[in-house]
């Protein structure tokens, strides 16, 4: 059975949400909806999340060696760390 997602929201919650929130802003083009010191919210969606890893790594992401997708989807690193992947709908 196959599953087609679409992103509706990104919540981030860490000690220094900006550059998080800024990163994911300029990838999927959202506005941040709410801000404050540990936390930030976008949420526009939902949008279709195409399998293109060109942007996110134009903008300061990496692509760890370790890729357990087997080619289904593409693990990266947003600038942070924090590990999110991309997937062929």
């Amino acid at each position: 059975m196959t599953v087609h997602t679409e992103l509706a929201a990104i919540d981030i919650d860490c000690a220094s949400p900006k550059a998080p929130a800024e990163f994911y802003r300029n990838v999927i083009g959202w506005k941040i909806t709410h801000a404050d010191h540990d936390s930030a919210y976008l949420g526009e969606g939902p949008i279709h999340v195409e399998n293109a890893t060109g942007k996110p790594l134009a903008l300061g992401a990496s692509k760890p060696d370790f890729q357990p997708g087997e080619g289904r989807w593409t693990v990266l690193a947003d600038p942070e760390g924090h590990l999110f992947w991309i997937a062929a709908a």
